[in-house]
C-alpha cells in the first residue's frame, strides 16, 4: 500500500464518519425559498454559541479564576503541611543569628511543598535535625571548642549526614554514567530500518527502564539543605577551627578526623548537586537528539500505509 492511497482510505473514512449536525449543514435544494430561509436561521440558531454570554474574555477570565484557585489552593496544602508535619517535628535547640533562621525558613518552605514526596520529605526533616543538633554540639560551649566529648558526639552525627550526601551522590553519578551508555543505544535504535512506531516503542521502553525522570523539587531541597548545612555548621566551623590549628601543641586525632568528615559533606553534597545538573541536561540532549525527530515523524504522514502493513503481522 503506497502513502497516496493509504491516505485516500483515510480519507474515505474520515466521509463516513460525519456527525450529525454536520450532515445536515448544507439544506435540500428543492427546498423554497421561503423554507431555505428558515432552515439556514434554524442552523445558524444551532451553530450559534449556545452560552451567549460565554465569549473569549469571559474565558480568558475563567482560565486566570482556576489558576488563582489553583494557587490558593496549593498554598493552603502547604501552610496545612508546614503547621502540622514541619515545624512539629524541626526543633531549635537554641537562639540562633538572624542569616542562620533564614535558611532554615527556606529549607522549611521546600519541605513544605505539596508535590514533595512524604518520604522524601520525612527523610530530609531528619537530616535538617541533624544539623541543628551538630550545630548545637560544635557550637554552644563558647568557651571551649571541640572537647573530646563534643568532637566524638558531633563526629558521630556527621558521619550519619556524610552516609546520606554519599549514598545521593553515588546515585546521581551512576544516573548520569547511566545516560552516556543510553545515549549511545538510541543512537543505534534511531537508524533502524523499521516503522517510525516501532522505533519509538524500542526507544521508550529503552528510556524508562533505565533512567528516571528528574524532579526540580529533589534538586531545589538538595541546594537548601547544602545553604543550611554551608550556615550552620561549615563556614563557622572553618573559622573556629582554622583559628584553633594555629593554637594547638599537639595533633589531635579526633579533631583532625572530624574536620575531614565535615569538608566530605560539603564536598559530596556540592559534587550531588552538580551531578543532578548535569543528568538533567543530558536528558534534555536525548530528547531533543533522538525523540524530536521521531515525534516529528509520527505527526506526519510519511509512515501510514508501512504501520497499516505491520499492523496487519
Amino acid at each position: 500500500m503506497t502513502d497516496q492511497s493509504a491516505m485516500s482510505l483515510l480519507t474515505s473514512v474520515r466521509s463516513q464518519l460525519v456527525v450529525d449536525w454536520d450532515a445536515d449543514a448544507s439544506p435540500p435544494s428543492t427546498l423554497k425559498p421561503e423554507d431555505q430561509e428558515q432552515t439556514e436561521s434554524r442552523h445558524e440558531h444551532i451553530y450559534s454559541e449556545p452560552f451567549p454570554d460565554y465569549d473569549d474574555e469571559s474565558s480568558v477570565s475563567d482560565a486566570e479564576t482556576e489558576k488563582a484557585y489553583k494557587v490558593a489552593f496549593t498554598a493552603a496544602m502547604q501552610e496545612k503541611i508546614r503547621t502540622q508535619t514541619v515545624d512539629p517535628h524541626i526543633l531549635v535547640l537554641r537562639q540562633v543569628v538572624d542569616k542562620k533562621d533564614k535558611t532554615l525558613e527556606a529549607m522549611k518552605e521546600a519541605l513544605s511543598h505539596p508535590q514533595l514526596r512524604q518520604r522524601t520529605r520525612l527523610r530530609f526533616i531528619a537530616l535538617t535535625n541533624m544539623i541543628i543538633r551538630l550545630e548545637n554540639t560544635l557550637f554552644s560551649d563558647e568557651e571551649q571548642f571541640l572537647d573530646s566529648e563534643a568532637t566524638g558526639n558531633a563526629q558521630s552525627i556527621a558521619t550519619l549526614i556524610l552516609a546520606f550526601a554519599s549514598w545521593v551522590d553515588g546515585m546521581m553519578q551512576e544516573l548520569v554514567e547511566t545516560t552516556g551508555f543510553v545515549a549511545g543505544t538510541l543512537g543505534l535504535l534511531a537508524v533502524e530500518d523499521v516503522a517510525v512506531v516501532t522505533r519509538y516503542r524500542r526507544m521508550a521502553l529503552l528510556v524508562a527502564t533505565h533512567l528516571r525522570k528528574p524532579r526540580h523539587l529533589e534538586q531545589t531541597l538538595l541546594s537548601k539543605y547544602l545553604d543550611l548545612y554551608d550556615e550552620w555548621v561549615h563556614n563557622t566551623f572553618l573559622h573556629l577551627r582554622n583559628t584553633q590549628i594555629t593554637q594547638e601543641k599537639n595533633l589531635d586525632i579526633g579533631r583532625l578526623h572530624l574536620t575531614r568528615t565535615l569538608h566530605a559533606i560539603w564536598d559530596v553534597l556540592s559534587r550531588a548537586i552538580e551531578s543532578y545538573a548535569i543528568y538533567r541536561d543530558a536528558l534534555h540532549s536525548i530528547k531533543s537528539r533522538f525523540f524530536a525527530p521521531v515525534m516529528v515523524e509520527l505527526a506526519g504522514g510519511s509512515q501510514v500505509a508501512r504501520c497499516f502493513e505491520e499492523d496487519k503481522v
